[in-house]
C-alpha cells in the first residue's frame, strides 16, 4: 500500500492518561490502521510506504502514530506499544494542580512537558524512515530579497471593517454580554432585597 500525503492519517485515536495528547480520532485513520493490520497478518511486516513532508506538525504524538503504522512490531518488542509507555521513554510528564472545568474545584493532571532520549528515538524511527532536509534535496526555491521574509501590512477593506463592527455591536446586544449580566445581577439583588423581611427598628409610637 502506498500512501501519499500520509500526514492526513495522523489523527489516530489511542488511550492515554496524558492530558492534551490524542483525541477522538478520525475514521480515515482508523480505516488505514485496520487495513495495515490485515496486510501485516497476510504478508509480513513491511506492507506500506508513506510519503509526506510533514510527518510531525502539531504534536509529538504524531510521531508515535507513524511508528505505530510502520513499525508496530518494533514498538512491541521494545515494550512501548502503548502511547503512555512510549511517552515514558521518550518524554517527561509533570503532574500539576489545575482548575476543573466547572471552576469550583481543582484536580491533578499529567501533561507532556519535555522530550527525552531523542537520539534513541531518532535511531528507532530511522529504521523505517528516510528523511531528507531542504538542504539535502536542494530544490529550486524563489529567492528572497535580503534573504529573509518581509511582513507587508495590508489595511483592512471597508467590507471587513463593517463586518467586524457588526460583530461588536451584536456582542454588546446579546443577553450573555457583560453589561447585560451586570445589569441582571443588580436587578436580581433588588428583587431579593424586596422579598427579605426588614429588621425591627426598636421605635414605638404611643
Amino acid at each position: 500500500m502506498f500512501i501519499d500525503e500520509a500526514h492526513l492519517f495522523k489523527n489516530l485515536s489511542f488511550p492515554t492518561r496524558i492530558q492534551g495528547i490524542g483525541g477522538s480520532g478520525s475514521k480515515r485513520a482508523t480505516d488505514l490502521d485496520l487495513k495495515l493490520h490485515l496486510l501485516r497478518q497476510r504478508h509480513g511486516g513491511r506492507v506500506a510506504t508513506f510519503a509526506t513532508a510533514t510527518f510531525v506538525s502539531n504534536s509529538i504524538s504524531e510521531l508515535y502514530v507513524m511508528q505505530r503504522y510502520l513499525q508496530p512490531a518494533a514498538l512491541k518488542a521494545a515494550g512501548i506499544a502503548t502511547f503512555d509507555a512510549w511517552a515514558a521513554n521518550f518524554g517527561r510528564t509533570v503532574s500539576a494542580l489545575e482548575l476543573a472545568p466547572d471552576g469550583g474545584s481543582y484536580r491533578m493532571k499529567d501533561r507532556f512537558a519535555r522530550f527525552a532520549n531523542v537520539p534513541e528515538l531518532r535511531a528507532m524511527f530511522a529504521e523505517v524512515a528516510d528523511v531528507r532536509t531542504a538542504e539535502q534535496l536542494d530544490l529550486a526555491t524563489p529567492r528572497l530579497i535580503g534573504k529573509r521574509a518581509e511582513v507587508v501590512v495590508v489595511p483592512p477593506s471597508v467590507t471587513l471593517t463593517t463586518y467586524v463592527e457588526s460583530l461588536v455591536a451584536r456582542a454588546r446586544l446579546s443577553p450573555g454580554s457583560r453589561p447585560a449580566r451586570r445589569g441582571q445581577h443588580v436587578e436580581d439583588h433588588r428583587r431579593r432585597e424586596k422579598g427579605r423581611p426588614r429588621p425591627a427598628t426598636g421605635r414605638a409610637d404611643s
